[in-house]
C-alpha cells in the first residue's frame, strides 16, 4: 500500500496515535510526529506528490471513440484519481480542478510556455472550454505555480517550481528567505544564466529577481536596492544586469551589445540605449547608472553603475572594488559539499586528522589568540602535494565541510592574464578581497589555489623578456601576502619539484599524497564497487597501483556499461578497464619535498 493511502486509511479509521505509528512502522513507511500528527518524510512527501500527479495524467485524457488517435477529456477524473487530486489539492492548497490543470501543466511543461490552443489539445477540450477554467488558472497564477504572458497567449510553470517539487515535493518559498547578500548573488547569477539561455522571458527575469528581493528584507543589499526607487521594467532590468556583470564578470565597462541575451527581442536594445540617453529612464536620470569616463570624455557607448552605488550595494560583501584587474570570488557554500568517505594511508590520515582538528572553530580561535599573545603571525598556509588522483583537492573540500567553512576556490588561469600587468593586479586583488572576506565572516573562510604550479614556481633569476619579469613580480607579491595573510590557506600541486624554495618556508603544514597502500586501495575498491568480494578487491589493489581518482574511473567506466547494456559487468571485465585505464599511469618522477 502507498504511504499516502496508508496514512489516509489509518486517520479514517480514527485509530490513536500510538496505533497509527505501529502500522506506519510495520510498513515500513518514514514519517516523523508533529504536534501529536503525523508527517511523512520529504523523501515520501516528494515520491507520492509526484506519484499522485502521474496518476491525474494518466487519468485526465481517454481515446476518443470517434478517433482512436485523438484524446478527450476524461469527464470522471474527478471520481477516478479521487485519492490523487486529494492529495495534490491538499499539499499545494488548491481546488480539484486546479490540481488537475497544474498537473497537466507539468507533464506538458517546456521551455517557452505552452499556448492555449496547445494546451487545449492536451487536456482534449475545445479552447471554449479551456476559457471556462480561467478562474482557476488565475488562482494558480496568483499563488506563483503558473506564469502567464498575455502577450503572447502562453503559461508555463516557473523553473524553480518545477525543481521544488521534484527536488522536495512541496512548493514554499523558505529557501529563498533568509539569505545573505553572497547568496542572492548566487540565484542572481542562476536567474542571468536561464534568461540568456532562453528558460526566462525578460519579463521574468526581472520578476524573479524582484521576488527573491521581496523575500529578504532583512538584507542590507535588498534594502539598498529598495532605496533607489526603481519601478519601471527598464530600469530595473538594466540595474539587475549591471549587479551581475559587475559581480560575475568584473565587467564595468557594460556596452549595449552586452544586453543581447538578455532581452526578447534586441530591437529593445535600441530603446533602451534611446531613452537612457535621453534620462527618461529614472535609472539614468537619478545617475545610478552613468556612462564611463575615458580621457575624461563621457563615453556614448560604455557605462556603469555609479562608484557611490555600488560601495552601498556591494558594501557586504567588498564595496566598490577597482574592475578590470580583479577577481570576483565566488564561494562554495558549506551545505553545497557532499559529504564523501575518503581513505588515506597511516601517516596522511594523521596528517589531515590533526589539520582538521586545529581548522575546527573553537581550536582555530584558541590557537590565533596565542599566537597572537605570543607576537607570532596568525595565518595558516597549507601545501598538499603529491600525485594526481591521490585525493588533495577532495581533501580540502571535506575540511571545508568538517570545521564549518566556506571555500573560495581560485582559478589560477584567471588570474594569469594575457596582458602584462594585469595579471599583477589579479593577484592582488585576490588577497584584497579575501582579506575582507575574512574580517566581516564569523568563520574564516578558506583560500583554496588548486593546481598552484603556474603561480608558486620557482622564480627566474636575471629575468629579462617581459613574461617571466610579470611571473617573478606574481610569486613575489604572493610571498608577501603569504608573510601577512590573515586566515587559510591551502595550495594543491603535483609537481612538488617546480616549487620555489621560499614558498616552501611558507607553507606552515605540508602534506604529501602518495598513492594508497594495499589495504587503503582494497577499501576504496569496495566503497566505489560494494558487489566486489574482499578477495576480489585484494586482488585488484595487489595487480594494480591505482590512485583513488584512477579507481573511480573504473567505477565510471561500469556504471557507463551499465546504462548502455543494461547489465552491469563482472569481474573479468572490471579487470579489462584497469588493463586499459594503465596506459595512462606512467611511473611517477616526481620530487618529495619533505617537512
Amino acid at each position: 500500500m502507498e504511504a499516502v493511502e496508508l496514512k489516509r486509511v489509518l486517520e479514517d479509521e480514527g485509530l490513536s496515535l500510538e496505533d497509527k505509528k505501529r502500522v506506519l512502522d510495520e510498513n515500513k513507511v518514514q514519517y516523523r510526529e508533529e504536534d501529536g500528527k503525523i508527517v511523512l518524510d520529504e523523501p515520501e512527501q516528494k515520491r507520492n506528490l509526484l506519484a499522485c500527479m502521474d496518476v491525474i495524467v494518466k487519468k485526465t485524457t481517454v481515446k476518443s471513440k470517434e478517433d482512436e488517435d485523438e484524446n478527450v477529456f476524461n469527464e470522471n477524473v474527478f471520481s477516478d484519481a479521487k485519492e490523487s487530486i486529494a492529495f495534490v489539492s491538499e499539499s499545494l492548497d488548491i481546488t480539484a480542478m486546479q490540481a488537475v490543470l497544474f498537473s497537466m501543466l507539468m507533464e506538458h511543461n517546456c521551455r517557452r510556455g505552452k499556448n492555449l490552443v496547445e494546451f487545449a489539445e492536451d487536456l482534449g477540450v475545445t479552447r471554449m472550454t479551456l476559457y471556462s477554467y480561467e478562474s482557476d488558472l488565475s488562482a494558480l497564477e496568483n499563488k506563483k505555480l503558473v506564469r502567464r504572458d498575455e502577450k503572447e497567449n502562453e503559461i508555463k510553470i516557473p523553473q524553480h517550481v518545477v525543481n521544488a517539487l521534484v527536488k522536495h515535493g512541496r512548493i514554499d518559498d523558505k529557501d529563498r528567505k533568509n539569505m545573505d547578500t553572497d547568496q542572492i548573488m548566487e540565484m542572481i547569477n542562476t536567474l542571468y544564466d536561464r534568461v540568456t539561455e532562453d528558460d526566462l522571458y525578460e519579463e521574468d527575469f526581472v520578476k524573479e529577481i524582484d521576488d527573491l528581493l521581496k523575500a529578504n528584507p532583512q538584507n542590507h543589499f535588498v534594502n539598498e536596492v529598495k532605496s533607489l526607487g526603481l519601478t519601471d521594467h527598464d530600469s530595473k532590468l538594466i540595474l539587475y544586469t549591471l549587479i551581475y556583470r559587475y559581480q560575475f564578470e568584473n565587467d564595468d565597462n557594460v556596452c549595449w551589445h552586452d544586453f543581447e541575451d538578455v532581452v526578447d527581442y534586441k530591437s529593445k536594445i535600441h530603446y533602451l540605449e534611446r531613452n537612457f540617453r535621453a534620462k527618461t529612464l529614472k535609472i539614468a536620470a537619478d545617475e545610478i547608472a552613468v556612462p564611463k569616463v575615458i580621457d575624461g570624455i563621457a563615453s556614448p557607448t560604455q557605462f556603469h553603475l555609479a562608484d557611490s552605488v555600488k560601495e552601498r550595494l556591494f558594501a557586504e560583501i567588498g564595496g566598490c572594488r577597482e574592475t578590470n584587474g580583479g577577481v570576483p570570488l565566488k564561494t562554495v557554500r558549506i551545505e553545497d559539499i557532499v559529504a564523501k568517505e575518503l581513505f588515506y594511508n597511516s601517516s596522511e590520515r594523521d596528517q589531515v586528522q590533526r589539520l582538521t582538528d586545529l581548522l575546527s572553530d573553537e581550536k582555530y580561535r584558541q590557537t590565533c589568540e596565542r599566537l597572537k599573545s605570543k607576537g607570532l603571525r596568525t595565518g595558516f598556509s597549507c601545501l598538499f602535494y603529491g600525485g594526481p588522483g591521490t585525493g588533495k583537492t577532495e581533501t580540502v573540500y571535506q575540511i571545508a565541510r568538517q570545521t564549518g567553512r566556506e571555500l573560495v576556490p581560485i582559478n589560477v588561469q584567471e588570474i594569469k592574464s594575457c596582458w602584462v600587468g594585469e595579471s599583477e593586479k589579479q593577484v592582488k586583488s585576490v588577497f584584497d578581497r579575501y582579506r575582507a572576506m575574512v574580517e566581516k565572516a564569523k568563520t574564516a573562510p578558506i583560500l583554496l589555489f588548486n593546481e598552484a604550479d603556474a603561480i608558486f614556481g620557482v622564480r627566474k633569476d636575471g629575468a629579462t623578456n617581459a613574461v617571466d619579469k610579470m611571473e617573478n613580480s606574481i610569486q613575489n607579491i604572493i610571498l608577501q601576502e603569504m608573510e601577512k595573510l590573515d586566515g587559510i590557506l591551502i595550495a594543491t600541486t603535483n609537481l612538488t619539484g617546480n616549487l620555489d624554495k621560499a614558498f616552501e618556508r611558507r607553507f606552515l603544514y605540508k602534506i604529501e599524497f602518495k598513492k594508497p597502500e594495499p589495504e587503503v586501495k582494497s577499501k576504496i575498491w569496495l566503497s566505489m564497487i560494494p558487489e566486489l568480494t574482499e578477495e576480489q578487491s585484494r586482488e585488484l589493489s595487489r595487480r594494480y597501483d591505482f590512485s583513488g581518482g584512477q579507481i573511480e574511473n573504473i567505477t565510471r567506466k561500469r556504471e557507463i556499461s551499465y546504462i548502455l547494456y543494461g547489465e552491469q559487468p563482472g569481474f573479468e571485465e572490471i579487470k579489462a578497464y584497469c588493463g586499459e585505464e594503465m596506459i595512462a599511469s606512467p611511473a611517477s618522477t616526481r620530487k618529495s619535498i619533505g617537512f
